[in-house]
């Protein structure tokens, strides 16, 4: 049977997305301050195991930048590389260099990306950073008798090879070369012997490298070798040999005990994440990192994990539109359901005295709550921690307060809320826009801040939180908040509004006009704002989620955005309602409160019905006039008035009967119906028939 490689090439780009966001995060955790070793060696873990998937995959320029970054990584982790600007900055443009090869990958161009400038680069700095502290850490370790050299560490692959060579009955052990002081051309020495041990054994990692670059590293770097080798010889043989070389001063071997391993360099979790088609008993000998000792020394054995240690959480990868096929066939299953309860009703008042009908009905909520349940496991099987949204933030506003030389402070809280893995997908854009216009126009220089006696570092919180069926996501900053006054100008000055309706607009009227298309009040055109196309799609994209978006903002203390969402778009709780004798449903996300008035309660306002609602005067609807629809004539004692809302907006609706709510399957009306301003959706009710979804944001 053929291999799907198309299956292998989701899954290495699922995990490359991973572990480049892994690495990104960290690197940002590094610039703020957090030198944890544990910070570290996540890093250090993430760069390696998207060195050896790469490798795996065959993708050649990942896995070389990724080795190359690897090796600064381990210099940090080993404490021969002090943390700076510089480094930082190295750091982040080779994850920028993932993400661009990453993206070679998807796109079938994979070669196409040059690396060799930042290979480049990064070599120059291991260079310039170690020259000057190599020959005191030459020195050190040469006038050290007992051998006491830091081990090589070995990645996971490497000590599966090595524990496959013990299998063999051969031996695995470590030697470490000295060359003397004043030997001259010291890397074309290590060349040689470096050929001589591969002559004997094979060698599994050896440091430094030689390669293609090794030239243009400075030679004290080759006055000690270290290897990790596989072979038959003895340790006595190996010591012979070695020390018979030229200019060779001092020669270390030691056996490689690989019962234990240091936990600081590769947990256990990651080991069987990297491993988890192994065998047990191999993987309880790989879960521990390596030492390695004296061959003088008496191995120790390793302590058996507890049985409850091994039990691990169990997850599975499953494609995205199986998800999407399941969850079809229970909004199939609910639509029935609701039939199903529809037709026992109905049945119900026609065979009220039947004694076998009361089991029917038994029968029928039974199989309504096991509906409902598994509606409801579904559903959560479609959610994502907003986290995921979340982690692209902090690199997003590092480089906005670089190129806009401002100090700013990410807050993020809340992000273990879950919801659902579309709404994450369409609400990235509208935050992203959010972000950098608090960035940009809200947050004030350092200057001015001082100025105004506030601290010199502004803040961005963002803020998810569910709150009934929704979920908030709140963008909040402590800059300066929105002026009135400059927002009316310049909405005049574009000729977005008429100096008549300046002059009636209230303060948080005047401040929703940065929601209107083409308004912007920057004086110049930048890469971070300017053009007038961010605030009016941030509004049409939260709209289009059946959302809503508020701002409350204070001069001089700073502006929040409150982002409200449904949890999700496919399933969400509706009111039925009729027009002519026609069913459609209201997002129950929009409803905000329904009333009943006599039609003497309505008033007239030029002419145009409105009511009073608790002192708000609100204008009048009929949905039939909104369709176009000629009105049928009924005498009621009460209307039934549908109040609705979006942001800061309130209508009242005047509709004909009111059906209750329940929950509904949104199904796209497709290409059969065309473009309908005030229709966003249909549904399938119980009885069979169809029911559009109307859109409320039409209606303003």
């Amino acid at each position: 049977m053929a291999l799907d490689m198309k299956q292998f090439m989701d899954v290495f780009l699922e995990e490359a997305d991973e572990q480049i966001q892994i690495m990104e995060d960290k690197i940002l955790l590094l610039e703020q301050g957090d030198n944890d070793k544990e910070t570290i060696q996540s890093l250090f873990r993430a760069a390696h195991t998207l060195k050896g998937s790469s490798a795996a995959m065959g993708f050649d320029t990942v896995k070389e930048i990724t080795h190359e970054l690897e090796s600064l990584l381990d210099l940090i982790r080993t404490e021969k590389l002090k943390l700076e600007d510089a480094l930082i900055e190295l750091l982040i443009q080779g994850v920028d260099t993932l993400k661009e090869l990453k993206e070679a990958v998807v796109s079938g161009t994979d070669g196409s990306v040059d690396i060799k400038v930042l290979t480049r680069k990064i070599i120059q700095y291991r260079e310039a950073s170690l020259s000057d502290s190599l020959p005191d850490l030459v020195s050190d370790l040469v006038s050290d008798q007992k051998g006491d050299i830091p081990p090589l560490q070995l990645n996971l692959d490497e000590r599966y090879h090595c524990l496959e060579g013990k299998e063999q009955g051969k031996e695995v052990l470590e030697i470490v070369v000295i060359l003397e002081d004043d030997s001259p051309m010291k890397m074309a020495r290590s060349s040689i012997i470096q050929q001589r041990i591969s002559e004997l054994t094979e060698i599994v990692v050896m440091t430094p490298i030689i390669d293609d670059h090794a030239e243009t590293l400075n030679d004290e770097l080759f006055k000690m070798m270290q290897f990790v080798v596989i072979t038959d010889s003895t340790v006595s043989e190996l010591q012979k040999t070695v020390a018979s070389l030229m200019e060779v001063a001092h020669t270390h071997i030691r056996s490689v005990e690989l019962e234990k391993m240091m936990e600081e360099v590769y947990p256990q979790s990651a080991a069987v994440d990297e491993h988890k088609q192994m065998s047990s008993q191999t993987l309880n000998s790989l879960q521990t990192p390596t030492v390695i000792k004296d061959s003088s020394q008496p191995p120790v054995a390793s302590p058996q994990p507890p049985a409850q240690d091994r039990r691990k959480s169990r997850s599975i990868r499953v494609d995205v539109e199986r998800l999407e096929n399941l969850m079809n066939l229970v909004g199939e299953l609910l639509i029935d359901q609701v039939g199903i309860k529809q037709t026992s009703r109905e049945l119900k008042q026609k065979y009220q005295k039947e004694d076998d009908f009361g089991q029917l009905l038994g029968q029928t909520d039974h199989l309504g709550r096991v509906i409902h349940e598994l509606q409801e496991q579904v559903m959560k099987i479609r959610m994502l921690p907003v986290e995921q949204l979340f982690s692209r933030l902090p690199r997003i506003v590092r480089d906005l307060s670089k190129q806009l030389e401002k100090e700013i402070e990410l807050r993020l809280i809340g992000g273990e809320t879950e919801i659902d893995r579309t709404v994450i997908e369409e609400i990235s854009d509208p935050l992203i826009h959010l972000i950098r216009n608090g960035v940009d126009h809200g947050i004030e220089s350092e200057e001015e801040r001082i100025r105004n006696g506030k601290p010199a570092k502004g803040t961005l919180t963002i803020q998810a939180s569910h709150e009934g069926n929704q979920v908030v996501i709140r963008v909040k900053d402590d800059g300066g908040g929105i002026n009135p006054i400059s927002i009316k100008q310049s909405a005049l000055n574009k000729g977005i509004i008429t100096e008549e309706t300046a002059a009636k607009l209230t303060d948080r009227e005047a401040i929703q006009l940065i929601f209107k298309p083409g308004f912007s009040t920057a004086a110049v055109v930048s890469d971070v704002s300017g053009r007038g196309v961010g605030m009016d799609i941030v509004r049409d994209h939260i709209e289009k989620l059946n959302g809503i978006i508020e701002i409350q903002s204070e001069i001089g203390k700073g502006t929040e955005f409150h982002i409200r969402l449904p949890l999700t778009l496919a399933i969400i709780p509706g009111l039925q309602i009729k027009v002519n004798g026609t069913s459609f449903i209201l997002p129950m996300s929009n409803v905000l409160e329904i009333i009943r008035l006599k039609p003497e309660e309505i008033d007239f306002v030029r002419g145009e019905p409105v009511i009073s609602l608790r002192g708000e005067v609100l204008p009048l609807l009929s949905l039939q006039d909104i369709l176009g629809w000629e009105k049928q004539h009924q005498e009621k004692k009460f209307q039934q008035i549908v109040i609705v809302g979006m942001a800061e907006k309130r209508v009242a609706l005047r509709v004909d009967e009111l059906n209750g709510n329940a929950d509904i399957v949104v199904k796209s009306v497709g290409n059969f119906v065309g473009r309908t301003k005030c229709i966003t959706g249909a549904t399938i009710l119980g009885d069979g028939k169809v029911a559009l979804i109307f859109d409320i944001g039409s209606l303003f």
